[in-house]
């Protein structure tokens, strides 16, 4: 199965914007602070079934997304917890990087693709300068190393030696490489995305990817400390007919 992450990036370029609908989820929310971590606890209900559910938590002074998380959910009465452990992303290439970064973790992947496709991030592909752009999703395992590259169809270009073994074991990756990889270093590279309430998606600087695709082109995934804040934390609704609403509240110093 191919992850989702595809249909969550256009689910996020319309979250701000939605017109409101005449009939919605209910959302109710209770909260929990333990330390740097916040749970959330959100029951919502919708007669015509519940298609997801998304958390987002906002910097409140300049509206970025430092964090955000989906759950697909069934039935028309759910209650769906998040977790935000007082964590932003950033991705370098070992000489830059960005921050903070949109990055989601991923839906659906397979079993044997799953350790190496833990966290997505969308971002748009140059091939080389001068090529036009490629929507793409960036993915990384638990420790933030870069795994694959697909764009929204799944086709992909790029696959780590370990995530080759792992679903094609017979498989040379020299030959794999030689035939199937057409990113080149030094040339290639990444708009990884900011997510803002006022402004949308915005891409940053690109990264170059750097070194050779058996040392995962030197792009990797961080998790940092957020700073104090204040924060909004949101959760928004989607129904199966397709109807949307969202809570929001402030999150204190």
């Amino acid at each position: 199965m191919h992850p989702r992450t595809g249909l969550l990036i256009l689910f996020l370029m319309l979250i701000f914007s939605l017109p409101a609908q005449c009939t919605q989820p209910e959302i109710q929310l209770t909260e929990t602070r333990e330390g740097n971590n916040l749970t959330v606890l959100a029951d919502i209900a919708d007669p015509n079934g519940l298609a997801s559910a998304t958390l987002y938590i906002l910097e409140k002074k300049s509206g970025d997304v430092v964090w955000t998380e989906q759950r697909i959910l069934q039935g028309s009465k759910v209650s769906v917890s998040f977790r935000w452990p007082w964590r932003t992303w950033r991705i370098s290439n070992g000489t830059h990087l960005i921050e903070p970064a949109l990055v989601v973790k991923t839906i659906d992947p397979s079993a044997e693709e799953a350790p190496y496709l833990v966290y997505s991030a969308p971002c748009l592909l140059n091939i080389s300068p001068g090529w036009p752009p490629i929507a793409t999703t960036a993915y990384f395992d638990e420790e933030g190393q870069f795994h694959s590259l697909r764009d929204l169809s799944g086709n992909e270009f790029y696959k780590s030696r370990e995530l080759l073994r792992a679903v094609s074991p017979e498989t040379s990756y020299g030959r794999y490489v030689q035939d199937n990889i057409s990113l080149s270093v030094g040339r290639s590279s990444l708009r990884f995305l900011l997510l803002n309430q006022d402004t949308g998606l915005n891409p940053f600087p690109a990264l170059v990817l750097e070194r050779s695709p058996i040392q995962h082109y030197t792009l990797t995934l961080e998790g940092r400390t957020a700073s104090p804040g204040p924060y909004i934390v949101g959760i928004e609704a989607s129904s199966a007919a397709g109807n949307k609403a969202a809570k929001f509240f402030e999150l204190p110093l």
